[in-house]
């Protein structure tokens, strides 16, 4: 099996909020809701939300940081995820 940066984690006592895994989605701005789409359409995806109690979200919140912290160390790891960058967005000052 390859190397990979990602966490086997297994996540229990959940409440799974809207599944949508038996097919690909998009969200339809004009009819406000999601509606079936062909896989390769644009915004096309799976999906899936749950529903957990605080102290076990703060405990695998805490569990992946320190697992992200970890693969920082290693250089093909991005930095820059999407929201995690240190770099301000801001421009520079003229």
């Amino acid at each position: 099996m390859a190397k990979t940066d990602f966490k086997p984690v297994m996540i229990r006592n959940v409440e799974f909020l809207y599944p949508r895994l038996n097919a690909t989605y998009k969200f339809n701005t004009a009819e406000k809701r999601s509606e079936e789409c062909n896989p390769r359409a644009q915004g096309a995806s799976y999906s899936i939300g749950w529903k957990m109690d605080k102290d076990a979200a703060q405990a695998l919140h805490s569990e992946l940081k320190e697992h992200y912290e970890s693969c920082k160390t290693n250089p093909s790891f991005p930095t820059d995820v999407i929201g995690t960058s240190s770099k301000s967005s801001k421009p520079p000052p003229p």
